[in-house]
Parts: C-alpha cells; sequence; structure tokens
C-alpha cells in the first residue's frame, strides 16, 4: 500500500490505515430475474457487501429510515453495504440488474461515518476491472497464491476510498463531484462557479491555483477519459452514443476531444490498432499530463509500463 492512499485513508477517517483490514470471502455473478412485477426483499449480510454494477437498474434503502429515498444505481455505479446493514432490495421487472457481488470482511470498516447506502461513480472502471479479473480467477487452470484474492479485493477497497475523497466538501471536491453527475448534460463555467458559490473569474483563478489547470480543461479531460474508458469497456459503442453519454454536441467534437487529450482517433481505440490506445494510457507522458488519475490507476498502468517487453525489430 503506497503512501497516497495511506495519507489519503487518514484525510477521510482521521485513523492511520492497517493494510491487513480487506479478507475476500466470496465473489458471484449475479442477474435478477425478468418479472411483470416489483418484487421487494429484506436482506441482512453478517458480512460487507460491494455490488458492482454492470446494467439494469438496482434499488434500495434502509428498513430503519422508511422516509428515506430508495438509492438507485446503474451500469457504472458502486453500491457498499458494511455488515449489519438492513436493507430493503427491489428489482426492476423492464430492466433487471446485472452485477458483480462482492462479500469481504473490512474490520473496522473505514466508512461507516457515511450516510448509507455508499453510491459512487466508478469514474475510471478501475473498479470493474477488478472485479473481473477477482470473477475470473476461479475459472483460471492455474496455481493462483493464495493471498492474490485479497489483495485484489484490497485494491477494490482502496479505490472505493479514493473515489469517496470527492464527497470531501471542498471546492475541487465538490466541482470533481458536479461534474461526474453531469456528465451527459452540457454545462458552463457560470454553472460550476455557482455550485461552489463563487463568481466566476474568482472560481477560474482559485480552481487553477489549486490544480494547476482551468476548469473548464478539468471538464474536457474527464469526459475524454469516460469516453475512452467506454470504448474500451465496450467497442460496439457508437461514436454517436459516446458522445451523448459524455455531453458533447456531436461526434465531431468526440474525435477532437480524443485527439487532444490522448492522440488517438475513434478508429485507433476501435478498429484499426485498439493497443495503440492501451500504450497511449499506460504511456507515461498521458500520466504526467493527466493529474486527476487515480493512485491505483496510476500504479496499475506505471507498473504495466515498467514490465512491458520490448518488441524486437525483424532485421530484414
Amino acid at each position: 500500500m503506497n503512501r497516497t492512499q495511506k495519507d489519503l485513508f487518514k484525510h477521510i477517517t482521521g485513523k492511520k490505515m492497517r493494510t491487513d483490514t480487506t479478507r475476500l470471502l466470496s465473489v458471484h455473478y449475479f442477474k435478477s430475474q425478468s418479472t411483470h412485477e416489483h418484487e421487494a426483499n429484506l436482506r441482512i449480510e453478517a458480512m460487507d457487501e460491494l455490488i458492482v454494477m454492470l446494467g439494469g437498474v438496482y434499488r434500495a434503502w434502509q428498513s430503519e429510515a422508511d422516509a428515506m429515498a430508495p438509492v438507485e444505481a446503474r451500469a457504472g455505479d458502486v453500491v457498499y453495504w458494511p455488515k449489519g446493514a438492513v436493507r430493503v432490495e427491489e428489482s426492476e421487472p423492464r430492466d433487471p440488474m446485472r452485477c458483480i457481488a462482492i462479500y469481504f470482511v473490512w474490520d473496522p470498516s473505514p466508512i461507516r461515518q457515511f450516510p448509507l447506502p455508499v453510491r459512487v461513480r466508478d469514474q475510471d472502471g478501475v473498479i470493474r476491472i477488478l472485479a473481473n479479473r477477482l470473477l475470473n480467477l476461479r475459472s483460471l487452470p492455474l496455481a493462483i497464491p493464495a493471498i492474490v484474492p485479497h489483495q485484489l479485493a484490497a485494491a477494490i477497497t482502496a479505490e472505493l476510498l479514493y473515489l469517496l475523497s470527492s464527497r470531501i466538501d471542498t471546492l475541487v471536491g465538490r466541482v470533481a463531484q458536479y461534474v461526474e453527475c453531469h456528465m451527459s448534460i452540457p454545462f458552463t463555467l457560470t454553472d460550476l462557479a455557482n455550485e461552489v458559490g463563487l463568481q466566476r473569474h474568482h472560481f477560474g483563478r482559485r480552481f487553477k491555483v489549486l490544480t494547476g489547470i482551468s476548469p473548464m480543461d478539468y471538464v474536457r479531460r474527464r469526459k475524454a477519459d469516460h469516453a475512452l474508458n467506454s470504448f474500451l469497456a465496450d467497442p460496439h459503442h457508437t461514436p454517436g452514443e459516446i458522445a451523448d453519454a459524455v455531453g458533447v454536441k456531436d461526434t465531431d467534437q468526440l474525435r477532437r476531444l480524443l485527439k487532444q487529450n490522448y492522440g488517438l482517433t475513434v478508429r485507433d481505440i476501435t478498429r484499426q490498432n485498439p493497443d495503440r490506445a492501451t500504450r497511449k494510457i499506460y504511456s507515461a507522458n498521458a500520466m504526467a499530463a493527466y493529474p486527476w488519475m487515480s493512485p491505483i490507476t496510476a500504479s496499475l498502468f506505471a507498473s504495466a509500463k515498467k514490465h512491458r517487453p520490448e518488441r524486437k525489430r525483424n532485421r530484414s
């Protein structure tokens, strides 16, 4: 566990981080049944549960808080329930949920102070990638060291803590949360300034002092990152679908966004040479130009770049 993650843990919880607090119990793929009526179930688990949404709709609320509006999660969302949390879960007959459910012991749970249920947006798809790897370990015909599943679970919980950092009531955190919640809706610098309660020009100067980039540069980078991850997760997405998802007006603007931030075209990502997109993400230059990459993502990318074998050129 690196120093950045430990410092972030202490900043959120006020406690020192123990590196042996996450122990994986089981991981399952789950798909709710298609029915003609809504079904609700009362659940309580004796372990921590992380729901990594792959598709469909998930709704739940605490049974002790009847007046509380239910949480609704869709593909790209992650929902965390600590052990002992009593909740009611409801199925959506028209759009059955698909998810990876991870059960583990996180003792003591460092995020019990957050209102339940804890729902975050998996901004870079890191949790989904790690959850898929965790799920696929069961079918590998290899002798995997016993520590590997627990370390993957620890990486998932570390990324969850990182994503929760955007909930800290700071100017940058509030902007980051607003951008993620309004990714598909066009908005302006004035909208961001109003969100944090500052005048437009004062907000722009203050944000740049804190981050080194302008607010709208940050927005464009997040949109480009979201678009790239969407293409890599499912190459069958059309440019028009991705443009709508990231809130740009047309596919030409989407292409410019990817070219300016990653030096990539849609063809590079989906058709002609998809490996080139991966190499671009792994490159140190892309990481240096992208200060908002999470610590887990950055460490994985740096490791991949360091250990990637060099290609041998064929001599004619």
